[in-house]
């Protein structure tokens, strides 16, 4: 945002030298006001937004959470499948592009959350009413190919994990920690869909972990047969 000022001053008589001297100074002190003004606003757009997309960062998103309300609300983490591909076998401008064209319909589609943002490279995150942030309308973003330069559509599919936040005492932290697990087990096991959370996940999740530090512990200490 760029902001512009123009001074009109009018007077009755010419004005002398030590008038027109403390105009000058006037003039300059307001001028290193809005510059200033202007740096405090570009340093608040970069803390809190992703330029190249026009939305707000994780940052932003937490401070979201933070002033959500007492009532039930989603969480989505929506992430872009094989999105690195695409990005090696193109290039990153066409990786910006395709980020670009779906940060377009998931606004155009969500236009009822409280916020969308961008949380990570290819990962977006919802945070609205349950009845808006659903498995079916995240699907649906995906459901026709994204129009590109090379002329040919592309096909996306997106995994996501969601969850239903009804508990006030739970910290934006702890929300974008269940909903990761169950993007993590969605990606694991249902992938291109959806899976809401459910404390089962986590401690399924914990169990494999621990399952897989046994391991490699045996393997490193050859107790393995």
């Amino acid at each position: 945002m760029r902001l512009c000022m123009a001074l009109d001053v009018r007077a009755a008589d010419l004005l002398d030298d030590v008038e027109r001297r403390l105009l000058e100074v006037f003039c300059s002190n307001i001028s290193v006001a809005f510059e200033n003004l202007q740096l405090h606003l570009s340093i608040a757009e970069l803390a809190f937004q992703v330029t190249l997309l026009k939305l707000p960062n994780r940052h932003a998103f937490i401070a979201s959470l933070n002033e959500r309300d007492a009532g039930r609300s989603a969480v989505a983490l929506i992430d872009l499948d094989n999105f690195s591909y695409i990005n090696s076998v193109l290039d990153d401008a066409f990786g910006d592009r395709v980020l670009q064209s779906v940060a377009a319909r998931l606004s155009e589609a969500f236009q009822g959350c409280h916020c969308l943002a961008r949380v990570g490279g290819d990962l977006f995150a919802l945070h609205g009413p349950v009845d808006v942030v659903t498995p079916d309308r995240i699907a649906s973003v995906f459901a026709t190919p994204f129009a590109t330069d090379h002329g040919e559509p592309l096909r996306l599919s997106a995994t996501t994990g969601l969850i239903v936040v009804d508990e006030p005492q739970q910290t934006p932290v702890e929300i974008l920690k269940n909903a990761g697990v169950a993007l993590k087990e969605a990606k694991h096991f249902n992938r291109g869909k959806t899976l809401t959370f459910k404390s089962e996940l986590a401690d399924a999740a914990r169990d494999r972990m621990t399952m897989l530090s046994r391991l490699r512990t045996a393997f490193s200490s050859e107790r393995l047969n």
